[in-house]
């Protein structure tokens, strides 16, 4: 449950609600680039434009007189930098007077937008930030305007500036550093257009979360759960018109733009936010006959499906946990993005062969969660949790009486009855040297005359390793100058040095292939004689290889769902806790009992008053 200490109990409350959008969030913007020349020996420029503003860590450097167990060894691969914030590090140093002469300023270049402020975070973790800089503001080569700064004393400093159209670059160029003999460092260098509404601009909106669900049953397997926002705001001064130049948001309101929402309460003269959604634009609606702008919104997990897997490659023995974590770091999230139940770091949850294909990173967390009956969700932070689908908070965290729910049901489900259960388990096996691929005759490759070509290949089974690949027949004047192998296929050069010709590639290798499945099955006689036999068949996983785990899975489900289920639906009108989130324990009391319930669903209404609908499960 969030920290409240606002009392949401008594009824007819008038709640505060506040929604704030960055329509210039680095997310929305793939033309964004950080350039200087002046770079550290070890210096991460891109970080500059990640939407970072804190280092991860206290960052050692060959500057410190002192060396102790607070600093942490710099990310000197792309692989560890892509969760760790690290960013620009100059390789000018100021002098004994805190003066700086980059040789080469930080430069940041997107497509044009309309620029209203700024944000510059420097070192939070070593207490360092620029104390004079400023900041150029450009159409291409015209410079527009310049903001200087001198005398900050901040290590993360947001200037507003007055309104300014079209920039598509902006140069930092910093002359003060409020240590000596230390090299400028810059965790982010952003503009921003960010703009909060209230109440007395938003229409209405409807969010809804979940916990447990699945596509293609109603008993959840592979739990990935995204967050949905649909709100309204009103558009009287026509700013979100699209063809409407004289816009402050022209040429900004498009999808992928940062949607933070909260809800709060007057408590003790002051206002308690209570954060409900994180997440980023899908869609906009700006009818030019309405005096509203409507939008959807989904959280990060949502993201997660434009982006995939890359460099995966077959590893052995990790457990559940390193595969989540490897998942989202290689989606670029940092460590405090997420939060991985420590259970499946247990010898249970390991997995002897471990790959994924070329699927993207939300497929990814779906593959495993069936392997491991893993719930993934984002709460209202921001942070993906990763749980097992059986851990609750333990104790209730909100009781609910008659006086509070103006509607109750938890009429039984008898389409979530599962007192047969059956699991399979995908152990596999190293089978060597099959024939991973084979250009067929009416497919030959071409390539001209004393030229260079890449050809991609997919295999035929997977996941493969080991492959040794051939141009079969062999042809006079061509060689395979360069081969990347991947666990689905390879990427191959070739070169030749004579007239243009045809060729046929071939592949032999190793490959990982199911051997020995086999079928755990758990069934409850009790339910069966009640409801007769009500089956499930847990859907294959190439990540769930062991028997001992199949077992468990089969058990809790069995556990779970043999008898009729009594999901409790609330409705709670100006009545409700939003404090409560997903995987909290509730208590319901009604016209005969007091029952705990798990929450596994939340979806909250506003247009003028509020309303909570809770899904419970016992």
């Amino acid at each position: 449950m969030l920290i409240c200490n606002a009392d949401w109990m008594t009824g007819a409350i008038k709640a505060y609600v506040q929604l704030k959008i960055n329509f210039t969030d680095v997310f929305k913007d793939p033309t964004i680039s950080a350039i200087s020349t002046d770079v550290a020996r070890i210096s991460w420029l891109d970080h500059t434009v990640n939407g970072r503003e804190s280092m991860s860590h206290k960052w050692f450097a060959c500057d410190e007189s002192l060396c102790d167990n607070s600093f942490y060894c710099c990310p000197s691969t792309s692989d560890l930098a892509s969760y760790n914030e690290f960013g620009w590090w100059s390789l000018s140093r100021s002098n004994g007077s805190g003066v700086v002469s980059l040789t080469d300023p930080l430069t940041v270049e997107y497509s044009e937008r309309g620029v209203g402020s700024y944000l510059v975070a420097f070192d939070d973790k070593r207490n360092e930030y620029a104390t004079a800089f400023t900041v150029k503001f450009y159409t291409n080569t015209t410079l527009l305007y310049t903001s200087t700064i001198t005398g900050n004393t901040l290590t993360s400093i947001a200037v507003t500036i007055p309104f300014i159209e079209n920039v598509n670059k902006i140069v930092l160029d910093i002359t003060g550093w409020s240590s000596t003999d230390k090299c400028v460092k810059v965790a982010e260098f952003t503009t921003q257009v960010t703009k909060i509404y209230d109440l007395s601009d938003i229409v209405d909106f409807n969010m809804i979360e979940q916990r447990d669900v699945s596509t293609d049953n109603s008993i959840p397997q592979g739990n990935i759960a995204s967050a949905e926002l649909d709100f309204s705001i009103i558009n009287v001064n026509r700013e979100f018109d699209f063809n409407n130049i004289d816009s402050p948001l022209h040429g900004l309101v498009k999808n992928n733009a940062r949607v933070t929402l909260q809800i709060g309460q007057d408590y003790l003269g002051s206002i308690e936010y209570v954060p409900l959604f994180d997440g980023y634009t899908s869609g906009w609606s700006t009818p030019e006959d309405s005096m509203t702008v409507s939008a959807s919104s989904r959280d990060r997990l949502d993201v997660l499906r434009q982006s995939k897997v890359t460099n995966s490659t077959v590893i052995l023995d990790q457990t559940f946990y390193y595969w989540y974590e490897w998942v989202l770091n290689n989606a670029g999230l940092a460590s405090y993005e997420y939060n991985i139940d420590t259970t499946f770091q247990d010898t249970k949850y390991i997995v002897p062969v471990g790959w994924f294909g070329a699927i993207t990173h939300k497929s990814a967390l779906e593959d495993l969660s069936r392997g491991c009956s893993g719930v993934v969700y984002q709460d209202r932070f921001g942070v993906i949790q990763i749980k097992p689908l059986t851990a609750f908070s333990g104790t209730s965290v909100q009781t609910y009486t008659r006086d509070n729910y103006s509607n109750k049901d938890n009429q039984p489900q008898f389409d979530d009855i599962a007192n047969i259960v059956r699991v399979s388990t995908s152990p596999l096996q190293l089978v060597e040297d099959i024939e991973l691929y084979t250009t067929s005759d009416d497919s030959l490759f071409e390539i001209g005359a004393t030229t260079t070509s890449s050809e991609t290949i997919f295999y035929n089974e997977t996941p493969s390793i080991n492959p040794v690949i051939s141009i079969d027949p062999a042809v006079a004047g061509l060689s395979i100058t360069s081969q990347t192998d991947y666990v689905w296929g390879s990427v191959v050069g070739i070169t030749n040095t004579g007239s243009a010709k045809t060729y046929k590639l071939s592949a032999i290798g190793d490959v990982y292939q199911v051997i020995g499945q086999q079928v755990v099955t758990k069934q409850d006689q009790t339910s069966i004689d009640d409801n007769g036999e009500q089956e499930l068949i847990w859907e294959d996983s190439q990540w769930l290889q062991i028997k001992d785990l199949a077992t468990e899975i089969a058990t809790n489900i069995l556990a779970s769902f043999k008898n009729v289920q009594n999901d409790v639906q609330l409705t709670l009108s100006n009545t409700g806790n939003p404090c409560v989130e997903l995987g909290d324990k509730i208590t319901v009391t009604d016209l005969y009992t007091d029952t705990d319930y798990n929450i596994v669903e939340t979806e909250i209404n506003f247009n003028g008053g509020l309303t909570i609908n809770h899904k419970g499960r016992k």
